[in-house]
């Protein structure tokens, strides 16, 4: 019996993704008292977030992006405590572990509560299609990943208040992000941006811009009209003389932490 738990539990935490889920589609045909008792010691924090239980933990009681993957299919399998039971309101994958394309966990549609999602070093090559259904997500986190682009769908997000792409490979930006009317926090530094070519003037309520560590080469047009901007980053970018001039004669007086370049 603990040989099989060992080797449960192995599957659980390192995958792979196909494996796990022809094992629990077993496991709840043959023996559904099994769920209940992987999810015995699961709890919801007060903060919204969940802590897996111990048994989805790798041997250092670190979890996964495999026990991530576990605990949300073990969560969609459950009959008498659907997703919705956990009111779960944050959750995170974060560094992804093997060579497997990361997969983000269908249960998480079937939960309306959830709020905020990381994908924080995740492996991410393209920007999941599946989260474009989480539309009341209000904080979305994928920095340290390999995305080239964002899609149009972003626009979907209309409750939206945080969104970091940071330290990604994107080369362009969807004319859509400068719709996020609800939108404070915008973090797109560390990318390959050498323009945004569209207005940001629709950013009604934009409080914090980031943009460093691109290769801009002129000021993204609309920021002049962001009355609620209070801290704006654009160092470390291909700004020509004149272009930082003109903005910081124009503007900069009225935002409390802007900076061009960063302090030495």
């Amino acid at each position: 019996m603990l040989d099989a738990a060992r080797t449960l539990k192995n599957c659980l935490v390192n995958g792979p993704y196909e494996r796990i889920d022809s094992l629990l589609t077993l496991l709840e045909m043959e023996q559904r008292e099994t769920f209940p008792l992987l999810l015995k010691q699961t709890l919801v924090l007060s903060d919204g977030s969940v802590q897996i239980p111990p048994f989805l933990r790798d041997d250092s009681g670190e979890t996964t992006v495999y026990s991530d993957y576990s605990f949300w299919k073990i969560l969609t399998l459950m009959k008498d405590k659907p997703l919705w039971f956990y009111r779960i309101e944050f959750f995170s994958f974060s560094t992804r572990t093997g060579d497997e394309p990361f997969r983000l966990p269908e249960g998480l549609r079937f939960c309306p509560s959830l709020k905020g999602i990381s994908l924080t070093d995740a492996g991410l090559s393209d920007f999941p299609e599946e989260l474009l259904e989480l539309r009341r997500l209000r904080f979305i986190e994928l920095s340290r990943n390999r995305l080239k682009s964002l899609p149009p769908g972003i626009v979907k997000y209309r409750q939206l208040v945080y969104f970091s792409a940071a330290d990604n490979e994107l080369e362009q930006l969807p004319e859509q992000l400068g719709r996020l009317k609800k939108l404070k926090i915008l973090d797109l530094s560390g990318n390959n941006l050498k323009s945004i070519d569209f207005s940001l003037e629709g950013l009604l309520r934009l409080n914090e811009l980031d943009l460093s560590g691109n290769s801009l080469r002129t000021v993204p047009s609309g920021l002049e009209l962001l009355n609620q901007l209070e801290r704006v980053d654009l160092s470390f970018n291909d700004l020509s003389a004149q272009e930082e001039a003109a903005w910081e004669s124009g503007y900069t007086s009225r935002i409390k932490n802007y900076q061009w370049h960063l302090p030495f």
